[in-house]
């Protein structure tokens, strides 16, 4: 499989303390193409990195942010051949501790293949976004329609509050 061949890698400041985060595309042990991530705090003179990905799957296309509290968001995707056909995951990842450990949501799982308009049943591409404002994650990327008599790609935006505390409720973290 060709690894991901742009947009391979992208950066973020930390709007409050300037620290800078990039993420980037690497082949390691696992022997997949996975997302790392790494961290200067000294305006890109030295920088520390850390796998954000599982190292289960070939991963590609990072978009991150960084929220004004430090958390950090990772938007990637990843794709699973193993079985009769390939399955595409658009993934959110976000670390609250400057990118030592990361927390991963798979936003949708989609196989391209019953797709009229996906006619190869192979996508690979850049097709997302991903930014912050305050302590809000903002993202889109292109998945599978839902709602549609006919399956497409279709924009699928969605919004990520840098809540840790789940259980506590995201209303009791200020948005400013």
């Amino acid at each position: 499989m060709a690894r991901a061949r742009s947009s391979d890698a992208w950066i973020a400041a930390n709007p409050e303390n300037g620290d800078l985060y990039a993420a980037y595309v690497q082949r390691d042990a696992s022997g997949f193409a996975q997302i790392y991530v790494a961290r200067s705090t000294d305006q890109g003179a030295t920088w520390t990195a850390a796998r954000a990905t599982d190292g289960t799957h070939n991963s590609a296309y990072p978009e991150i942010a960084v929220t004004k509290r430090g958390v950090v968001g990772v938007l990637f995707i990843d794709y699973d051949d193993a079985g009769s056909v390939t399955l595409f995951r658009h993934h959110f990842a976000h670390s609250f501790d400057h990118g030592s450990s990361w927390d991963d949501d798979v936003l949708q799982t989609m196989n391209p293949g019953l797709s009229p308009t996906a006619s190869s049943g192979f996508l690979w591409g850049d097709y997302e976004g991903l930014t912050a404002t305050k302590n809000t994650f903002y993202g889109v990327f292109t998945g599978e329609s839902s709602g549609r008599t006919t399956l497409q790609l279709d924009p699928i935006f969605f919004r990520q509050k840098s809540c840790r505390w789940w259980w506590i409720g995201c209303w009791l973290e200020d948005d400013d």
